[in-house]
């Protein structure tokens, strides 16, 4: 019985679209952060272009949020309130990580 369980949450967890959304999200992230690392570009130039570069993988995983937790019985603005607090520490995270890169001369893995 204890083993169905376990197969079934894992199962679960592989379906969620909320994990390859954040992936794809941080993934773009990344991307753009090391384009604008080459580029030696300074924070305020990654500030304003990491927004709309990644824009697309940002609504995949609003929806993916959102979604899943109206799934789990959360109201629709407090699902919404959640997932926009999520993308803005995501980009108060790469804001911060892009600083710290600039100045040390080092990448994201």
């Amino acid at each position: 019985m204890f083993s169905l369980a376990l197969v079934a949450a894992l199962a679960a967890a592989q379906t969620d679209p909320v994990i390859p959304a954040r992936r794809a999200y941080a993934a773009c992230i990344n991307k753009t952060m090391t384009a604008h690392l080459e580029k030696k570009d300074d924070p305020g130039a990654f500030d304003g272009a990491i927004q709309s570069a990644c824009a697309t993988e940002a609504a995949a995983l609003r929806t993916a949020l959102v979604n899943s937790d109206v799934a789990r019985g959360f109201k629709r603005k407090d699902a919404e309130e959640g997932a926009t607090l999520q993308i803005d520490d995501y980009l108060a995270v790469a804001k911060e990580e892009y600083r710290g890169y600039l100045d040390n001369g080092t990448r994201p893995n």
